[in-house]
């Protein structure tokens, strides 16, 4: 009827399944499969629900201080962040917090933190739209945490090192003597880069700062290419060019398509190129390669978050930057004319 409340027994009913199962989407707990948890948590963020029981959750005496996390459905979906919700979860348990996760409509939620006045908010992916109300939180009073990037910070800010990656990864390249290291990531429509200005993503901005700091022969032209929203026309061409011996992706799914490509062309890695990827996982399908990858240092971050939680409240702009773990993995081939050299001269 109208004006009638969704409750999580409505949403149980329309996504087919036990309200069991929704609790523990909803609060990032194991024992739902991973498409089940993607259709609940979309289903919940088009229909911009959020739980009718928060504000008596948050009252609750026997609980210890509240932390509330904002999230969208597409940034939890983001291998970046894979591993943080749970972590987090985890140890502010532990450490006498009560968590509670508010999915979707983040601007909303982030408002309706006034009301509820936690002990902290803790955004996990943070946008830009979403500074405003960030600010305002502060103002207010009310301790604010994000992870992610932005170059206009509100309030203290975690981030993983992505330029400090992709010098590492310049470097290993360089090292296994490969002199032309192509890029390929997720830039938006752009067909071609010719300045860093035109890359819209912190992230991916510096990883192209990186390379181009530490291999002298990076040019942003001629070696970073687009995806254009799966559009990977441009990426084929260079790699039936073949000037490249070695290229760097920006995440899971541009690893995914690089490969895609590579199979597609008869390419083998890393006898005839050599690969690294920025991503804590392997691409979700049959390429049975280990990838040679660059990823964010969860746990890091999760000692970060918890330090801010612990400590004195900070309203000021702040940058916490987490360096990144590396995996060898089994696609980076040193340039065999090296290898010989190296051999000869034992």
């Amino acid at each position: 009827m109208p004006g009638k409340k969704t409750t999580i027994t409505d949403i149980a009913r329309a996504c087919g399944v036990g309200v069991g199962t929704v609790s523990r989407a909803i609060n990032g707990k194991p024992g739902v499969r991973d498409e089940i948890r993607r259709k609940i948590l979309q289903y919940i963020e088009d229909l911009g629900w959020r739980s009718t029981s928060i504000q008596n959750r948050l009252r609750l005496p026997d609980q210890g201080p509240t932390v509330i996390f904002i999230a969208s459905v597409s940034s939890l979906e983001r291998k970046y962040y894979s591993e943080l919700p749970r972590m987090l979860l985890e140890r502010v348990t532990v450490n006498g917090f009560s968590p509670v996760f508010l999915y979707g409509r983040c601007r909303e939620n982030l408002e309706r933190c006034l009301s509820l006045r936690p002990h902290a908010v803790v955004v996990l992916g943070v946008e830009p739209f979403q500074r405003e109300a960030i600010r305002q939180l502060l103002a207010n009073g009310i301790r604010v945490l994000s992870l992610g990037e932005s170059e206009d910070m509100a309030g203290p800010l975690v981030s993983s090192a992505h330029r400090k990656a992709a010098i590492s990864a310049a470097e290993l390249l360089r090292t296994a003597g490969h002199q032309r290291i192509g890029f390929l990531g997720g830039m938006g429509m752009l067909k071609k880069v010719d300045h860093l200005d035109q890359v819209h993503l912190p992230r991916i901005r510096a990883m192209l700062e990186g390379l181009r700091d530490t291999h002298p022969g990076f040019d942003l032209a001629a070696d970073a290419v687009s995806d254009c929203f799966s559009d990977l026309d441009n990426l084929r061409r260079k790699l039936k060019a073949g000037r490249h011996t070695a290229w760097i992706t920006s995440d899971e799914k541009m690893c995914g398509q690089f490969l895609h490509c590579a199979a597609e062309l008869g390419i083998r890695i890393p006898e005839d190129l050599s690969l690294v990827s920025f991503t804590p996982e392997l691409p979700f399908y049959a390429f049975a390669q280990d990838v040679t990858r660059f990823y964010p240092n969860s746990a890091a971050q999760v000692e970060q978050v918890m330090g801010m939680l612990q400590a004195e409240p900070s309203t000021q702009p702040a940058l916490y930057v987490a360096d990144y773990l590396f995996h060898p993995g089994a696609t980076v081939r040193r340039n065999t004319l090296i290898a010989a050299e190296e051999r000869a001269g034992r």
